[in-house]
């Protein structure tokens, strides 16, 4: 890639600018400080991969403009494409980028939409922005930046800049995907091992389970015929059992009569017990009865004094209704009157401090030498003075009369107030003075209740007395039943109706146990019968699965035949992936890449005095055998040590022969597509590190095609064949010029 022309629109300190190169090959570009030499590069970075780096890209649009645009013009071999791109700080900001291939002297677009044309441009330059910024823009003060990078992420840009990934990145993940997939067959295989294996364990357990059903089935039928014995003998013995029970239907129903006679005659003495012990309660509470029908008269004569003591209670509480509504009178009155005085006693108090002040007012201005209004602090001239104090004095004795009205009105009525305050604690003591009522109402309702209860009274001892003859009958009919239920001959007969029935019963108990001893035996027949199927089903099952497990074990030799074959394939494919793997040939690769660009960088430091030389170690290995790691050491002609303990100005002389031999090994690598080199401000190097630098880049310019060293040195200014002068006009605007 060699850069022939940049157009730049409102880019950064540049309004419109246009940078012809076509014709340069080395040059300086120099300009004071401040006057937008180390833009160039940026508009280059930005032209090519759009500036991802940059968090802000409004940053490049001039100040006061609201768009900026770098149109890049470079060639690619036999092919010459322009790159344009802008920026907008409109609303919430755009970019857009366009690409142009150059057929027959006409500019024909390529790409549609600017990821697509990012990816064109990626492809066409084969190096991204963070590549691109390591081998052909030295930035000012980033000349050292390779070494920053971790020894592992070196290696990684090495990887890049050389393509590797794009060469052997989809053989790796061709073998990754075949030993994936093989993986995934072995692991489905060794899955269906399992399973045939638990399956060919099963088939053996069946055939041992089958063995047994069949030993099973045997002893089944044996214990079904011993069974079928022994059922025939318990079927007899409960037959000529059955046949000894004697029939005892009429013994137990007179043996039952007798029973229910004795039992009716026990109820009939029970319930004419509990009849007298009904009546005996209510007898017993005849004296109680009696008592307190001798106390009616003493309750009428209570009842008389509550009568009247309701009749002088009524008057108290007329007299008592009379008191309180004159009270509720005299208090709503007295409240009108202090409602009547309160904004009389406000307005009185209003007056007398008005009064107070006019007066103070009118000593104030009389007591004065130099009076001065007390209103608009002014003196008072003499010829108003009289005047003045004429006002405040007639106004003074206006308040002063409204006053005295008011406080003879307010005198009134406080005078009105106290007799009405008077009046309303006459009527609260006469109030007070009030007998207490005197009837008791609760007490009046419960002796009339008494009383009414005591009505009822002869009725109950009505009652009472002809209890008292039930009570003498159930007494003689008691004694008569208790005779009958203690007659021993009927006892007797009863016992001997038991005693026939207790021995009839044993031999019905016989005839029963013997019944279902025959039942527990035909129960037992039929679930040997029962058995007998069941180890026929067994047997069958057993002989079913056996046949259904049987061709396992074949198959399970098969699958194990085919596990060990696709363990050799996963073997191979893992080889052939870990062979195209950044440790596999790319790792090689980049060794003899190494070696080479250690020569040139060497070559190059020794165009320096000092003995300076580079070396590179790989360090780290990891458990595969691959090196992940790439340390730097530099000779200084005595020991080797590393980088960080060189001075300032050898570290940028290593750094920057790193930089230059990298771009010098790329430029002669056939897929090498970048021919452009950009040094920014080189630093710490003296006089005699400036000459020798001058010959290293005019030994690069015989491989590359354009070198731009950006400085402000004067020696390496005059040094170089061509200069880019950069200026800025009194306006801020900087401006280019091409000196061949």
């Amino acid at each position: 890639m060699r850069i022939e022309h940049i157009s730049l629109h409102d880019f950064k300190s540049y309004h419109e600018q246009e940078i012809d190169l076509a014709g340069v090959r080395l040059a300086s570009v120099v300009g004071p400080n401040g006057a937008g030499k180390s833009t160039i590069p940026e508009a280059i970075v930005y032209a090519l991969t759009g500036a991802r780096g940059i968090r802000n890209l409004d940053s490049f649009i001039r100040r006061g403009a609201e768009e900026c645009r770098v149109a890049l013009t470079f060639t690619m071999g036999t092919e010459r494409y322009r790159i344009t791109r802008t920026r907008s700080n409109r609303n919430s900001g755009k970019s857009t980028v366009e690409l142009a291939r150059e057929e027959s002297g006409l500019w024909v677009a390529e790409g549609t939409g600017a990821r697509e044309t990012d990816q064109r441009i990626a492809a066409i330059l084969a190096v991204d922005e963070d590549i691109l910024l390591l081998t052909s823009i030295v930035s000012q003060g980033d000349a050292g930046s390779f070494f920053a990078l971790r020894p592992a992420q070196r290696l990684e840009a090495f990887g890049t800049i050389l393509k590797l990934d794009d060469q052997y990145g989809p053989l790796e993940r061709y073998w990754k995907q075949q030993a994936d997939q093989t993986k995934a067959d072995l692991q489905d295989i060794r899955r269906d091992i399992e399973h045939l294996e638990t399956d060919v364990t099963a088939l053996a357990a069946r055939e041992e389970q089958l063995a047994l059903a069949q030993m099973g089935l045997k002893q089944a039928q044996r214990d079904l015929e011993s069974e079928q014995e022994v059922v025939a003998q318990a079927r007899q013995q409960a037959e000529e059992a059955k046949v000894a029970v004697p029939d005892t239907d009429d013994l137990r129903r007179h043996r039952d009569h007798l029973e229910g006679q004795l039992k009716d005659l026990a109820a009939r003495r029970d319930a004419l017990t509990a009849e007298r012990k009904t009546l005996m309660g209510r007898i017993v509470i005849k004296d109680s009865l009696l008592e307190r029908q001798a106390t009616r008269t003493s309750m009428e004569a209570e009842l008389a004094g509550l009568a009247e003591a309701e009749r002088a209670d009524a008057q108290t509480r007329q007299q008592r209704a009379g008191l309180e509504a004159d009270l509720r009178a005299a208090k709503e009155a007295m409240l009108d009157t202090s409602q009547q005085g309160k904004p009389k006693a406000a307005e009185h108090k209003r007056l007398q401090a008005q009064a107070a002040d006019l007066n103070d007012r009118v000593c104030a201005i009389r007591g004065a030498e130099l009076p001065v209004c007390d209103r608009c602090g002014q003196p008072i001239a003499n010829e108003a003075l009289a005047q003045t104090l004429a006002q405040l004095e007639d106004e003074l004795e206006n308040v002063t009369r409204r006053r005295d009205t008011l406080l003879c009105e307010v005198e009134a009525l406080r005078e009105k107030l106290a007799e009405q305050k008077r009046e309303v604690d006459r009527l609260e003591e006469a109030i007070a003075a009030l007998p207490p009522l005197a009837h008791d109402l609760a007490r009046e309702r419960h002796l009339k209740g008494l009383l009414e209860e005591l009505n009822e009274i002869p009725a109950k001892l009505a009652t009472i007395a002809a209890a008292e003859e039930r009570t003498a009958a159930i007494d003689l009919e008691v004694s008569a039943v208790t005779r009958d239920i203690d007659d021993q001959a009927r006892l007797e007969a009863i016992l001997e109706a038991k005693k026939t029935l207790e021995g009839a019963e044993d031999l019905r108990e016989a005839w029963r146990r013997a019944d279902a001893a025959l039942k527990d035996r035909e129960r037992s027949l039929e679930w040997h019968r029962q058995s007998l199927t069941d180890a026929e089903k067994d047997l069958a099952r057993h002989e079913e699965a056996v046949a259904l497990l049987g061709p396992k074990r074949d198959e399970l030799a098969e699958a194990k035949v085919r596990a060990k074959e696709l363990e050799t394939d996963q073997a191979d494919a893992e080889l052939l992936r870990r062979a195209f793997s950044k440790w596999g040939v790319p790792a090689l690769i980049v060794g003899n890449v190494l070696l080479a660009l250690e020569r040139e960088v060497n070559e190059l430091l020794g165009l320096y005095d000092g003995g300076l030389a580079i070396r590179f170690e790989s360090e780290k290995e990891t458990r595969d055998g691959s090196r992940d790691s790439l340390e730097i050491m530099v000779y200084d002609g005595d020991d080797w040590r590393p980088y960080e303990t060189f001075s300032g100005g050898e570290q940028y002389r290593v750094a920057s022969a790193m930089r230059l031999g990298l771009a010098t090994l790329l430029a002669h690598r056939a897929g090498a597509r970048v021919e452009t080199l950009v040094l920014d401000e080189p630093e710490g190097l003296d006089l005699d590190g400036r000459q020798h630098l001058v010959r290293i880049l005019e030994r690069m310019s015989e491989t590359f095609g354009l070198i731009l060293l950006l400085t402000h040195y004067e020696d390496l200014k005059d040094a170089m064949p061509s200069q880019v002068v950069v200026s800025r006009d009194p306006d801020g605007a900087s401006h280019v010029e091409v000196v061949a």
